[in-house]
């Protein structure tokens, strides 16, 4: 089960993405998100409570990126859980995906992440 929690300022909206992001959720997912599409503020996507993701939930979060960059928008991932790391691990998409990823000392020892990124010394930041 896919859970929702969003807060809004003047130049942005928060969602955090809570559970699961399986074949099972997607449809729930971006039936929630697509409306957010039409504001012009920038979008932000906590992905700190992901607790499972599949390839179809790698693939909405690489179609969110991909039409986000068609049109121009702003679009971050922040706070990505271990799944998530492990996701973009496997498909060897950090450097795609493009935001920053903050990883915790166990996660940098799991993750080689040796094609396509760099990691910033000394502060566990991969870009």
């Amino acid at each position: 089960m896919l859970n929702f929690a969003a807060r809004e300022n003047d130049t942005h909206v928060e969602v955090r993405l809570i559970g699961a992001l399986t074949l099972r959720e997607v449809g729930d997912a971006w039936t929630y998100l697509a409306p957010l599409w039409s504001m012009e503020k920038v979008l932000i996507v906590n992905l700190a409570e992901v607790t499972d993701i599949d390839t179809m939930g790698f693939q909405i979060l690489l179609y969110m990126k991909i039409r986000a960059r068609g049109e121009g928008r702003k679009l971050h991932f922040v706070k990505h859980s271990t799944p998530v790391i492990a996701a973009l691990d496997l498909f060897g998409s950090v450097a795609e995906f493009g935001d920053k990823i903050h990883l915790t000392p166990a996660d940098r020892a799991r993750f080689a992440f040796k094609y396509g990124a760099t990691k910033t010394a000394g502060t566990g930041q991969v870009h």
